[in-house]
């Protein structure tokens, strides 16, 4: 201590570098933290795991569940499971694979991700009072294999906007309205290998006859309380006999 100088001074003086060294060093350390490999600075985002990240799968997946829908995912270690909610979702990247929103209301315009899907095979929308705009993002899934439109109102007009329809497997159609002997033609050119077709509680009749003959891949279709008559029936039973018809 130096002649003059007040007693405690030098107490005084390294408790406020140890206070400045200290906010010094917190400053570094978050500094530190919120820097990229790059260099730059970001601002962490709430709620998200850095980890896991953001995909249009996982995005979709996301939009499915908050709209309590049903999603199935495939991991990239090839797993497959099916989920009801954003917490459940696998932390590991996956692939969308199934949607289901069977009932539920929505937004169609929300539905413009599904063109970003490339591994989405089955699609329900079911009971959700689907438009052109819905059909139409539906419509664009190039992967897709299974539509199911149980419940809703399908026209020949609908239908057509199903650009990449050629690759359906399976589709249905029960109770729609709307869905007639024109929208069975439609459905006939536009999905040459159809093998599942559901189509009872329709507005088809015999006319319906002859698209039908045409669609020689099915191996089951359901045409109940339709006014397709027996002889129509079983011209049908003998032109496909691989197909198992139930009415």
């Amino acid at each position: 201590m130096t002649p003059g100088q007040p007693k405690g001074l030098t107490a005084v003086n390294l408790r406020v570098v140890g206070i400045v060294c200290g906010s010094v060093l917190a400053t570094l350390m978050v500094a530190a933290f919120v820097t990229t490999a790059s260099g730059r600075t970001t601002e962490p985002q709430a709620g998200r795991n850095p980890a896991i990240g953001s995909t249009a799968d996982r995005d979709a997946a996301v939009w499915v569940v908050r709209h309590y829908g049903v999603v199935t995912v495939k991991t990239d270690h090839g797993k497959t499971a099916k989920f009801v909610a954003e917490e459940h979702l696998p932390a590991e990247p996956f692939v969308v694979t199934e949607i289901n929103l069977y009932g539920q209301e929505f937004d169609e315009g929300e539905l413009s991700f599904l063109a970003q899907l490339s591994s989405l095979e089955k699609l329900d929308l079911s009971n959700t009072g689907v438009t052109t705009v819905a059909m139409q993002y539906a419509g664009a899934v190039s992967s897709l294999k299974a539509l199911y439109l149980r419940g809703n109102n399908v026209s020949a007009d609908l239908l057509r906007l199903l650009k990449n329809a050629q690759q359906y497997e399976r589709c249905s159609v029960s109770g729609c309205d709307g869905f007639d002997d024109d929208a069975i033609t439609v459905m006939a050119a536009i999905m040459p290998n159809l093998r599942v077709l559901g189509c009872t509680s329709t507005d088809i009749s015999d006319a319906a006859l002859a698209p039908l003959l045409t669609m020689k891949s099915l191996t089951s279709l359901m045409t109940a309380n339709n006014d397709l008559s027996a002889e129509s029936i079983d011209e049908l039973t003998k032109a496909l006999p691989k197909c198992k018809i139930k009415t």
